[in-house]
C-alpha cells in the first residue's frame, strides 16, 4: 500500500502534518482537525481515522496524544520539554505584553511562531509576535515597541515577526504556508483587531476550511483582553478621535495633530522606525518570518518522500503458512455406553406427628416460692403451697 491507495482525508491529514514540522510541532487531533488543507470534514472523521488499524496509522508516529510524520519521533520526545519552555516563558511575559498593548499607535499584539503553538525550542528563545498598528503610523509604531522593548530590558526574549499597518489588513497571496501562519496566530491583545485581519484575508480561510479562529481548538490560549491604553495613549486618541470603537483607529475621521506629523516625519527615516531583519512591514513582499519563505517548497519535498513509503495492507495482511505435514488420522473412540437413568428412591410422605407419637411432654420446672410474710388477713403468715 502506498500514498495513493488513501482516501482524500487522509492525503489531507499527512499534508497537515509536513505543514507543522516547518516549524517542528506535533499536532493533536483537534490541531490536525483545523490544519486539513483544502478538504472539509468533521472532527470525528479525523479521529476515526487515526484509529488502529487504519491504514493512516501506517504512516504517523503518536505520543500521548499527539501526532507526527513517522521518522519524526524526535518531535515527539521534545514536546514535553518545549511545552515547559513556553510556559515558563508566558508566565515571564503576560505582564509585560498587556504593557506593550497600552502603546500608543499600537492597536494589537498577537502571539506567533512555534510559541502559537505552546511550543519553545529553547528555554532562553524569544517569544514571536505579530503587532498591529493603527493605520498610517506603522514608523511611529515600531519605534515605540522597540523604545519600551529596550526600556523593559526584553531585547532577547521578544522577536517581532512583524508590524502591519490597521490600514492595510488585506495581505497579498503567499501560499499555504502564508495563509497557516497567518491562521494560527493567537492574538492576546485586542483580539476584535485580528478578527479584522482574518476577515479582510478569506483566501487563507478558504485554503484551511476547518480552522475555526473562534475556538482555540488544541492551541493554548494567550488571550489577555481588549485594548486598554496608557495616559499617554488616552490622552492621545482623545485628541484625535471623538468617536473611537476602540478597533483599529484608521486614517478616516482622525485629526491630524501637527505634532504628530512632526514626529512622524522625524523617526521615519531613523533606524529605530524602519524595519530590520526581523521585521517584515506592510511595504514588504510577504507577511512571512524568514525561516517560512520557502515553507511551500519545502512542504512539497516533504509530500515526495512520504509518496515514496510502501506498507502492508493492514486490513489483509497475508500470512504465508509453512508446509504442514500429512495428518494421521485419529483413532475413532469408542462407542458409549448408554447411560442408564439412575432410580429414584421412593419417598416416604411425612406423616403429621400426633400426640403420641411426640412423646411426654416436658413439663417447666418452677422456681421454690419463698414464704409469704405475715399480713392482718394471714396473721399465721404463709407456708409453702
Amino acid at each position: 500500500m502506498d500514498i495513493n491507495d488513501l482516501g482524500p482525508l487522509e492525503q489531507a491529514a499527512l499534508r497537515a502534518l509536513a505543514h507543522a514540522e516547518l516549524i517542528g510541532a506535533p499536532l493533536t487531533v483537534a490541531s490536525l482537525w483545523r490544519s486539513l488543507p483544502g478538504y472539509r470534514t468533521s472532527l470525528a472523521n479525523v479521529r476515526a481515522a487515526l484509529e488502529d488499524g487504519q491504514p493512516l496509522r501506517q504512516y504517523v508516529a503518536v505520543e500521548k496524544d499527539h501526532y507526527a510524520l513517522q521518522g519524526r519521533d524526535d518531535v515527539l520526545r521534545s514536546m514535553a520539554v518545549r511545552q515547559g519552555n513556553s510556559d515558563a516563558r508566558w508566565r515571564d511575559l503576560k505582564g509585560s505584553l498587556r504593557g506593550l498593548g497600552k502603546l500608543p499607535w499600537v492597536e494589537g499584539v498577537a502571539v506567533t511562531g512555534t510559541m502559537a503553538w505552546g511550543l519553545l525550542d529553547q528555554a532562553d528563545a524569544p517569544c514571536e509576535l505579530v503587532i498591529l498598528a493603527e493605520g498610517g503610523r506603522v514608523p511611529l509604531a515600531r519605534a515605540a515597541v522597540r523604545a519600551w522593548r529596550r526600556a523593559a530590558g526584553l531585547r532577547t526574549e521578544i522577536r517581532i515577526a512583524a508590524v502591519l499597518d490597521g490600514d492595510q489588513l488585506t495581505l497579498p497571496e503567499d501560499g499555504a504556508a502564508a495563509a497557516w501562519w497567518l491562521l494560527a496566530v493567537r492574538p492576546v491583545v485586542n483580539e476584535k483587531a485580528f478578527a479584522r485581519l482574518r476577515a479582510a484575508n478569506e483566501w487563507a480561510r478558504s485554503r484551511f476550511p476547518n480552522f475555526d479562529t473562534d475556538d482555540a481548538g488544541g492551541l493554548p490560549e494567550y488571550f489577555l483582553g481588549d485594548r486598554v491604553d496608557g495616559r499617554l495613549a488616552a490622552v492621545r486618541r482623545a485628541a484625535v478621535s471623538s468617536d473611537d470603537d476602540g478597533v483599529l483607529l484608521s486614517s478616516e475621521g482622525r485629526k491630524e495633530l501637527g505634532w504628530e506629523v512632526a514626529l512622524q516625519g522625524a523617526v521615519a527615516s531613523r533606524p529605530i522606525a524602519r524595519p530590520c531583519a526581523e521585521w517584515v512591514g506592510s511595504d514588504g513582499a510577504s507577511v512571512l518570518p524568514l525561516n517560512l519563505r520557502d515553507g511551500d517548497a519545502r512542504v512539497e519535498g516533504r509530500m515526495k518522500v512520504v509518496s515514496a513509503w510502501t506498507f502492508g495492507d493492514a486490513a489483509q495482511d497475508v500470512v504465508t503458512p509453512s508446509p504442514a505435514k500429512k495428518a494421521v488420522p485419529a483413532k475413532k473412540a469408542a462407542p458409549a455406553k448408554k447411560a442408564v437413568p439412575a432410580k429414584k428412591a421412593p419417598t416416604k410422605k411425612a406423616a403429621p406427628a400426633s400426640k403420641r407419637s411426640r412423646g411426654a411432654t416436658k413439663q417447666r420446672a418452677t422456681k421454690t416460692r419463698a414464704p409469704r410474710p405475715r399480713t392482718a388477713a394471714s396473721p399465721e403468715g404463709g407456708g409453702e403451697r
